[in-house]
């Protein structure tokens, strides 16, 4: 028994060598993954914030009336147009914006929002505020919107007079500096 052999039992050094560039190149790929991960982990909470910002002042605007001569209740304004009924001429197609007298929180109709510019993080002078002219809460800090209100698009949809429809586009802009515009249409009914 004792001239008996044992056969060797371990690894040799290029088997060693070998198993380590093996491990280190999978824990690589692996730690690549990760990291790509890590740093687009706040985007879902940024497009969330941004869509809640952007729906928030789409619905502020939306609720105003088509224009300050719209009547109590809605109803159309004349915009040359025989099926509204005595209404003032059409509006707006030059001097989209506030009428006067008008401040954040008491807008009266969708043009009041046309220029509006919120968002210090971007350089705008006024802060972001909501509906009520309040300033909105600090968990939008470093987000910017701003609002166009463009006139006579009745163009771009079907049997919609040119001048009986208004676009509202609304761009929200997040902490990263990408922006995200929400558009819809206000129409003189």
């Amino acid at each position: 028994m004792s001239g008996m052999a044992r056969p060797e039992a371990g690894l040799t050094l290029v088997e060693l060598v070998v198993a380590m560039v093996v491990i280190a190149v999978g824990a690589t790929a692996v730690l690549l993954l990760l990291g790509q991960g890590f740093r687009s982990s706040p985007d879902p909470q940024l497009r969330i914030k941004a869509v809640e910002l952007g729906q928030s002042y789409m619905e502020e605007a939306f609720t105003k009336a088509w224009d300050e001569a719209t009547p109590p209740g809605g109803g159309c304004v004349d915009a040359g147009d025989t099926a509204c009924s005595g209404g003032p001429a059409a509006v707006c197609p030059g001097s989209c914006g506030r009428d006067g007298g008008e401040d954040r929180g008491t807008e009266n109709d969708v043009d009041d929002f046309h220029g509006l510019a919120e968002g210090t993080a971007c350089g705008h002078a006024a802060p972001l505020r909501d509906a009520s002219g309040n300033e909105r809460p600090g968990r939008y800090a470093g987000y910017c919107v701003e609002i166009a209100v463009a006139v006579g698009v009745g163009s771009e949809l079907p049997d919609v007079r040119p001048d009986d429809a208004k676009r509202i586009d609304v761009t929200v802009t997040d902490p990263r500096g990408l922006s995200t515009t929400f558009s819809t249409y206000r129409l003189n009914f």
